[in-house]
């Protein structure tokens, strides 16, 4: 690529992906593209403006083009923790109840380090240090790729895991530990809870085992009664319907229409 602005050397735990080949920086080779963490995000340092000749050059051709859209895609990825982008895939084994243990499953990149250090912080805390928990080491061998890490038991709060592996980028897990799980997802009765409800609703609460001794509610007598009177008898009622069947044939015949 043609043009490179003069970037300083890296900054402590940066890695430098693409370096300039004749020109230094502080004792080493003048980085190009190099990437770290800054607080509590992530940064790039570009030192080209040519990126566009991955697609549109000769050196574009060679791979159709496909190298441009591959490098954003991958650099805002990595900005935004796409996983696909990440050192090491990290999830919960299950899920984090406040009181139970908890294990860490840590996948890694084929190829990468083997030596694994993963930093827990708890979020919300005034003091940073007082939210801190001690580090975790892992050593994962050469054809281990997944390895599972006891977190021990943790309180209930929001939690932060932090993966180290070798001189990579860490990779940074969020998750909560709530009390009795997600509160959609856990059948678990909470006493407490049911004792304030029926306290409110004039009711009781009662465990399982007593359930026996639960009282029924009195019995509610229900009568009901319904009467029947017809107008007229039934033998009025054929009576007078026989009457003006043949009143209407009389009048019928003295027309002349039967």
């Amino acid at each position: 690529m043609q043009g490179s602005n003069t970037l300083g050397p890296l900054r402590p735990g940066a890695i430098a992906l693409w370096e300039h080949p004749d020109r230094r920086a502080g004792g080493a080779p003048m980085p190009v593209l190099s990437l770290g963490e800054s607080g509590d995000g992530r940064a790039i340092a570009l030192g080209v403006d040519g990126t566009h000749l991955l697609q549109w050059s000769e050196l574009g051709e060679r791979g159709a083009g496909r190298a441009y859209g591959a490098l954003w895609e991958g650099l805002v990825g990595w900005l935004m923790r796409d996983p696909r982008y990440e050192s090491a895939r990290i999830d919960l084994t299950h899920e984090c109840r406040a009181g139970a243990p908890v294990e860490l499953s840590i996948t890694r990149l084929p190829g990468a380090a083997v030596d694994v250090k993963v930093s827990l912080e708890r979020l919300g805390e005034a003091e940073p240090s007082s939210g801190k928990v001690p580090d975790k080491q892992l050593r994962m061998g050469g054809d281990v790729e997944t390895a599972t890490l006891p977190l021990g038991v943790l309180d209930e709060g929001g939690y932060s895991a932090t993966v180290h592996i070798g001189n990579a980028p860490p990779a940074r897990f969020d998750f909560a530990c709530e009390r009795g799980g997600p509160a959609f997802a856990d059948s678990r009765p909470d006493p407490t809870l049911l004792e304030r409800i029926a306290q409110e609703t004039g009711g009781v609460s009662l465990r399982a085992a007593d359930a026996g001794n639960l009282k029924a509610p009195p019995p509610t007598h229900v009568a009901s009664q319904r009467l029947v009177a017809p107008l007229l008898p039934a033998w009025l009622w054929a009576l007078l319907a026989a009457s003006g069947i043949g009143a209407h044939w009389y009048a019928r015949r003295r027309a002349g229409l039967i």
